[in-house]
């Protein structure tokens, strides 16, 4: 545990960036005034005064000038964000980060619209281009009152530029460390009869790293040095066209990538792990004004997924490090297509109204196959296709009420046909927020969400009668999430903002994974299986978080937070829940020139079964960088280095890694970005 003095060290430090922000000469001038306006709280637009939850926007602005190069490294600078990568990238917040769960804690939203699959609920941070993001809003505690399933710990809504952002045209290439690079283009269109459109692309690759893993430390694989089996390559395709209160939407993308971490007990050290993972989403919509100021909003929406995974095994005990005897090809896919109804009314009095309906249909299909040589043949050990129906109804209401505004909502969802534990849920939540003063607000908060068990861990099993790794489990049932929260906010001179906030988060009665040899009379056919089975228990963060954004007038851009969380599961320290998350950024503007420093402090966190024999050891990164812009002709260079001292630290490892226990963070990544606007 971290000492009183260590600690206000850190705090100290981390808060540095802030005293220079109060310090600066000049008036501020709100540069978060166009982009303060927050939709995903609740599903209209607000001020974030007016917001009854706990919101950071991460600005257009930010994001340009501190360099960030994708939208899981502009999440890093969120209070209470920490790298929580247990197989695939992912976040924590707040203390809560469970390994191995692909992000599916959290719900990301495109312009407002859900964009998640079912097989794992997960939507991959790197889905998007950065280049293409106009702001992000993450919004703090449980969501499901508004958007059902998955909004367990927060929304993160991700909006994009559109037709009247300047500028119209650009063309972006990158170039970075362990081979990577990128070109990315996007233009804009925008007429006088109202036609609006932003179209972007990009492809990008990479030669990856390599990793020592010291559980794999013996000489027959390699010494744990996994080398040259981190590669990867993506496309990416966005476009958004509106014309009035008409829009169209889509997004696609395609990545091509190896694991090098031998994940599900296959080969070390090779490139034949393999996952191709594609996703495309499509809305369309319009919105219908009514009488008395009343708005119906009517969308239609479709989401399809595919991965398809070559895992490698040979018949070793142990496995014996780059010889493939055969391959286990298990393949997903998912589509779903759905529509949504949206009435909203804002009345006489600050009386304010939202309640809609929606309904989606889910086709799911997986495919589990061993060959009998080194690589697919099209052989199949078992299949499966979940095909089920989702019915939700919401509503919330602002009423005013003794001199502030409650906010009150619920929504419920009912399950068809997904499984016997998996029906309806209701999730409801309640908010007030009060004016203490001018540009100072009190919000206290109730919520309650729900995760739906997926495709994986409930109804996928890789192998008929017995499993060869994993058995389905149709019983399991949905994960429930409590959340209170106290918060004050102040904006006390143009520019700046601070907040402070006290919460109690409860996560009951998750998923764990269970080795199991034997179930209903049958043994499993590999040398080991597991189910997932509700844990029984609750995952408890309890904490205080206090943080501050600046923008000012003299180009200073800053933010500084801290969060100290207590998160325990059956009475023990929480698995990859950090005591202590502070962090701090600065850009300070030197003639056409930005510098940008930007550190974080995650403490110490315990793997998986709450022991302190192994430890991820609390860690300090800093990242630093140069962009500029020429005074004329559009052209810009950027130049930033993450992780500048090359500081090797450790996340927890997904329990589906055995054994391995911690995986490596992020190496120093050099980052190299010539831009051109037109």
């Amino acid at each position: 545990m971290l000492t009183l003095t260590r600690t206000a060290a850190i705090l100290g430090a981390m808060t540095l960036p802030a005293c220079a922000i109060a310090a600066a000469p000049g008036d501020g001038v709100d540069l978060f005034e166009s982009e303060s306006k927050v939709f995903a709280a609740s599903r209209y637009v607000q001020s974030l005064a007016e917001t009854p939850a706990n919101v950071t926007l991460i600005s257009a602005e930010e994001i340009r000038r501190y360099g960030y190069r994708s939208v899981a490294a502009a999440l890093q600078s969120v209070p209470g964000v920490y790298d929580a990568a247990s197989q695939w990238p992912a976040i924590g917040m707040r203390g809560i980060a469970v390994p191995g769960d692909f992000g599916s804690r959290m719900l990301f939203l495109i312009n407002g619209m859900p964009v998640y699959e079912p097989t794992y609920g997960s939507f991959f941070l790197d889905h998007l281009d950065i280049s293409s993001v106009k702001r992000i809003e993450v919004v703090r505690g449980p969501g499901s009152a508004l958007y059902g399933s998955g909004a367990v710990m927060g929304v993160i809504n991700i909006v994009t530029r559109n037709g009247r952002d300047v500028p119209a045209h650009t063309l972006e290439v990158e170039a970075a460390s362990q081979g990577s690079w990128k070109a990315y283009a996007s233009t804009t269109m925008q007429d006088a009869s109202g036609n609006d459109g932003f179209v972007s692309a990009s492809t990008a690759a990479s030669r990856g790293r390599s990793l020592y893993l010291r559980e794999y430390d013996a000489p027959g694989t390699h010494g744990g040095v996994s080398d040259g089996n981190d590669a990867s390559r993506t496309g990416r395709l966005f476009g958004r066209f509106t014309h009035g209160d008409t829009w169209l939407q889509t997004h696609f993308v395609d990545q091509v990538r190896s694991d090098p971490l031998a994940s599900y007990s296959t080969v070390f050290d090779t490139d034949r792990l393999r996952l191709r993972e594609q996703m495309a989403s499509l809305e369309a919509g319009t919105a219908i004004p009514l009488s008395q100021g009343g708005r119906l909003e009517v969308r239609g929406f479709a989401i399809w997924y595919a991965e398809k995974g070559d895992y490698p095994y040979n018949r070793a005990t142990p496995q014996i490090a780059e010889r493939v005897d055969f391959v286990d090809a298990t393949d997903f896919s998912s589509t779903q297509y759905g529509l949504e109804l949206k009435y909203e009314s804002a009345g006489r009095a600050g009386n304010r109204l939202l309640g809609g309906a929606e309904y989606k249909h889910v086709i799911a299909r997986f495919t589990n196959g061993t060959s009998a040589g080194p690589v697919r043949d099209g052989s199949i050990n078992a299949a499966g296709r979940p095909d089920y129906d989702q019915f939700g109804l919401y509503a919330q209401q602002e009423i005013p009420l003794a001199g502030g505004t409650v906010s009150v909502g619920a929504r419920y969802d009912y399950y068809s046909q997904y499984s016997d534990a998996v029906q309806g849920r209701l999730s409801p939540r309640a908010a007030y927020v009060r004016e203490l003063q001018p540009n100072t607000s009190l919000k206290l908060s109730y919520g309650e969400a729900y995760r739906v068990p997926t495709v994986y861990e409930s109804l996928f099993q890789d192998g008929r009668p017995a499993a060869q790794t994993l058995w389905a489990n149709p019983a399991l049932r949905p994960e429930i999430a409590r959340t209170l929260e106290a918060l004050l906010e102040t904006a006390p001179r143009p520019g700046l903002r601070l907040f402070s906030s006290l919460f109690a988060n409860r996560l009951h009665d998750g998923p764990v994974l269970v080795e199991t040899p034997t179930l209903g009379g049958l043994t499993c056919s590999r040398a080991k299986c597991y189910q997932y089975r509700n844990s029984g228990t609750s995952l408890r963060s309890v904490g205080v978080e206090a943080g501050v954004r600046y923008a000012g007038s003299n180009g200073l851009l800053g933010y500084a937070s801290a969060s100290l969380q207590r998160a325990t599961e059956g009475g023990q320290t929480a698995a990859a829940a950090p005591r202590l998350v502070a962090k701090g950024g600065l850009v300070v503007p030197l003639g056409h020139t930005d510098a940008i420093l930007e550190s974080t402090w995650v403490g110490r966190a315990v793997l998986e079964n709450g022991t302190r024999t192994s430890d991820a050891p609390a860690y300090l990164l800093v990242h630093a960088g140069l962009r500029w812009s020429a005074p004329q002709g559009g052209w810009h260079v950027a130049l930033r280095v993450d992780n500048l001292f090359d500081r090797r630290y450790y996340t927890i490892a997904s329990p589906e890694l055995r054994p391995l226990q911690l995986v490596p963070g992020m190496e120093r990544r050099v980052s190299f970005v010539l831009t051109k606007d037109l």
